[in-house]
C-alpha cells in the first residue's frame, strides 16, 4: 500500500506544472517571482477569470516590483484564457508562455517586448489575431523583435499588424508557411524600418497587404523589403508600396499573383525597377522610368538582350546581381551621387559609363564603379558625340577626360535623331573639342545658342 501512495504521489509531482511551487508571492491570481532590482516575472496563472491584464508594477511586502517578464509555460494549457493585457513594462515571453492558451482570441505584443521564445503560443487554436505594436515616429526607436521559429506554430492566424522590425531565432520566420494568414497591415512606426527575409513565404491564402501611416507622418517608415519575403504568396494580387522603399530583395514577390498577371516586359513595384519579366530583344536601349529610386536585386539578372540602360538621378540603390551576366556597352548613370552598389551588381565592366560632369571624380573614387570606363556622351551620330539635355535638346560633348575627341572637318547638324527621336542640336557643351590637335574645321548651325567654357581649348 506504502509503495503505491509513493508511486501516486511520484506521478502526481511529475504531471504538476513545475513553476506551481515555485513562486514568490501572489497577487490577483498572477503568481511572481523575484527577481534582481525590485524586478519580478510572471511565474504562472492561478486564477478563474478567462480576462487577465498583467500589471506593470505590483506592490509587495512594502515594496513596489516591476513586471519584466512573463516566465516560461506562466500560462501554459490554460485553456480558459480568452484575452491577456500585456503592459509595456515587460520585455520577454518566455517559452511555453501561451502554449495551448486555445480559448485564446487575439493578442498585442508592445513594443518594450524584445524576444518572443519557443513554442510561446504555440497550439493556440482559436488565436487569429495578433498586433505587434511599434513606437509613433516622434519617440525613441524600439529594438528589434527576436521571435523564435515556432512561437506561433500551429496558430490559425489570419489578420497580422507588423509595426516592428523582426528577426528570427531558428531556421525560418514563425509566419513562414501559414496558409491561414489573409491580411497583412504593415504600420508605419518608428520601430519598423524593413520586412524580413522569406518572412512571409508560402502564406498562400494571403489576399491583402497594406501599407498603413499615420497623419503626421510625411515618409513611410519601412525602406526595404528581403528576398523571398512575398515569395508563393499565390493569391496576392494588389501590391501598393509606398513610396519609402528602395530596397527589394531577390523573388521577394515571385509566385504571387500580382506578379503573374504582369504583362512581359519592365515590371516595377512602386518606385523600384522590380525585374524584367519575359525575354529581353537582342540589343535592347532601356530607360528607367524618371521617378526611380532604385533597382532591385537580380532585376535584370542575365538579361543577356540588354547592351544600353539609362538611369534616372532619382536612383540610389542597385541591388546585388542586378546585372549579373549582363552584356552592357553603355551605362547612363544620371545620378549626380553614386548610386550604392555591391561587388556582385555587376561581373563585366566593360561598359562605358556616362556620369553628370561633376560627379566624374565622385564615380572614378568608388570602389566598384571606377571599374567602369567614364564618358561624357548619351549617344553617337555621325562620329559627333552628344549629351541629352530637357526639351529634345542636345549638346555636343567630348568622349572623356582624355579630351582630343575629334579630327579632320566637322559639321554640326541642325537635329539629331537617335533610337526614334528627334533632338536639336542646341549647344556646344563644355571641353566638347578641347584638346583635338587634329581638328580642321568646324560648322556651327544657328540652332547653336550657347558654347560651353574651354569648348576649342588647345586646338592648335
Amino acid at each position: 500500500m506504502k509503495q503505491i501512495l509513493k508511486l501516486s504521489l511520484l506521478i502526481l509531482s511529475i504531471l504538476l506544472p513545475a513553476s506551481a511551487s515555485a513562486y514568490s508571492f501572489e497577487i490577483n491570481g498572477i503568481c511572481y517571482n523575484i527577481g534582481a532590482y525590485y524586478t519580478v516575472s510572471v511565474a504562472f496563472y492561478n486564477g478563474s477569470s478567462g480576462s487577465v491584464s498583467i500589471p506593470s508594477t505590483v506592490y509587495y511586502d512594502n515594496h513596489i516590483y516591476y513586471v519584466t517578464s512573463i516566465g516560461n509555460n506562466a500560462f501554459s494549457n490554460c485553456s480558459r484564457l480568452t484575452s491577456i493585457s500585456i503592459p509595456t513594462s515587460i520585455t520577454s515571453i518566455g517559452s511555453n508562455a501561451f502554449y495551448r492558451c486555445t480559448g485564446l482570441k487575439e493578442v498585442s505584443i508592445p513594443y518594450s517586448v524584445n524576444s518572443i521564445n519557443y513554442s510561446a503560443f504555440e497550439g493556440c487554436t482559436s488565436l487569429k489575431e495578433v498586433i505587434f505594436v511599434g513606437l509613433s515616429s516622434n519617440t525613441t526607436s524600439a529594438s528589434s523583435l527576436t521571435i523564435a521559429s515556432s512561437s506561433f506554430s500551429n496558430c490559425p492566424i489570419e489578420t497580422l499588424y507588423l509595426s516592428r522590425n523582426l528577426s528570427f531565432s531558428g531556421s525560418n520566420s514563425p509566419f513562414r508557411g501559414m496558409t491561414t494568414l489573409k491580411t497583412l497591415k504593415i504600420n508605419s512606426s518608428n520601430s519598423i524600418s524593413s520586412i524580413s527575409q522569406s518572412a512571409f513565404y508560402g502564406c498562400s491564402g494571403l489576399t491583402t497587404l497594406s501599407f498603413l501611416t499615420s497623419s503626421y507622418e510625411s515618409n513611410f517608415s519601412v525602406s526595404s523589403i528581403g528576398s523571398d519575403a512575398f515569395n508563393g504568396c499565390s493569391k496576392l494580387a494588389s501590391i501598393n508600396l509606398p513610396n519609402s522603399i528602395i530596397k527589394i530583395g531577390n523573388n521577394a514577390f515571385y509566385g504571387t499573383a500580382w506578379y503573374n498577371n504582369k504583362p512581359n516586359g519592365m515590371v516595377y513595384a512602386g518606385l523600384v525597377a522590380y525585374k524584367y519579366k519575359g525575354t529581353m530583344p537582342n540589343g535592347t536601349y532601356l530607360t528607367l522610368l524618371a521617378n526611380t529610386r532604385s533597382i532591385a536585386a537580380n532585376a535584370f539578372y542575365e538579361c543577356s538582350g540588354l547592351t544600353s540602360i539609362t538611369i534616372p538621378s532619382s536612383v540610389t540603390e542597385i541591388g546585388e546581381y542586378a546585372f549579373y551576366n549582363v552584356p552592357l556597352e553603355y551605362i547612363n548613370c544620371k545620378a549626380t551621387t553614386p548610386p550604392n552598389i555591391y561587388s556582385n551588381t555587376f561581373n563585366d565592366f566593360g561598359a562605358n559609363l556616362s556620369v553628370p560632369y561633376e560627379s566624374v571624380t565622385s564615380y572614378q573614387s568608388n570602389t566598384y564603379w571606377k571599374k567602369f570606363t567614364i564618358v561624357f556622351y548619351d549617344f553617337i551620330s555621325g562620329g559627333i558625340y552628344y549629351r541629352i539635355n530637357e526639351n529634345n535638346n542636345v549638346s555636343v560633348t567630348c568622349l572623356n577626360t582624355n579630351y582630343n575627341s575629334y579630327s579632320g572637318e566637322i559639321n554640326i547638324p541642325k537635329t539629331v535623331k537617335n533610337n526614334g527621336v528627334t533632338y536639336n542640336v542646341t549647344a556646344i557643351g563644355d571641353n566638347a573639342f578641347r584638346n583635338s590637335t587634329s581638328l580642321e574645321s568646324v560648322s556651327i548651325p544657328n540652332t547653336v545658342i550657347s558654347i560651353g567654357n574651354y569648348a576649342f581649348s588647345g586646338c592648335i
